[in-house]
């Protein structure tokens, strides 16, 4: 799976888009994902999970590698936007009060009922669903609905792949 967890650090909003790779540990919880960087990162070693690098290249390549994978994860980058285009299967782990891109208007329920904390689909791109991270405790986003969410889906995902496809969207 592909695993994209911080953007343009120079972007504006990146600290409330971004999250620390020291949160992602509990993603190893779910057997049989291996791990493909979607991002570039200098230093690996403090990614708590085994992770495959991201190879050099372009958005060419990137899109290549988009492609050979079952399914991403990612905040709100143009990883999100290349995935789904591609129609691959992606999860954005959304910041509260995120781009208007994933406002209430441009989704839709996921399961085809609305109920507070469930994903939503995106209008824009069919193959994304969106995990929204819930109002700041203070001024500390919290993520940890967002990643908890990330491993439901990833063992929904995993159990799919073993059977041999899914009669439903991820």
């Amino acid at each position: 799976m592909g695993l994209c967890w911080s953007g343009n650090p120079s972007y504006q909003f990146d600290r409330r888009r971004s999250l620390a790779p020291a949160l992602l540990g509990g993603l190893s919880a779910v057997k049989g994902v291996s791990f493909q960087a979607l991002q570039p990162c200098s230093r690996l070693e403090d990614v708590p999970l085994p992770l495959s690098p991201l190879p050099a290249g372009d958005l060419l390549a990137t899109a290549r590698l988009i492609a050979g994978l079952d399914v991403v994860v990612s905040v709100d980058t143009m990883i999100v936007h290349l995935a789904g285009l591609l129609g691959k299967p992606t999860l954005l782990l959304n910041r509260y009060a995120g781009d208007w891109r994933w406002a209430a208007a441009s989704t839709l329920p996921a399961g085809g009922t609305a109920s507070p904390g469930a994903l939503e689909r995106s209008v824009w791109y069919p193959s994304v669903r969106i995990v929204r991270q819930p109002a700041p405790e203070g001024d500390v986003p919290s993520w940890h609905h967002p990643l908890a969410m990330a491993v439901h889906w990833l063992e929904q995902a995993v159990l799919c792949k073993e059977q041999g496809g899914c009669s439903h969207e991820l």
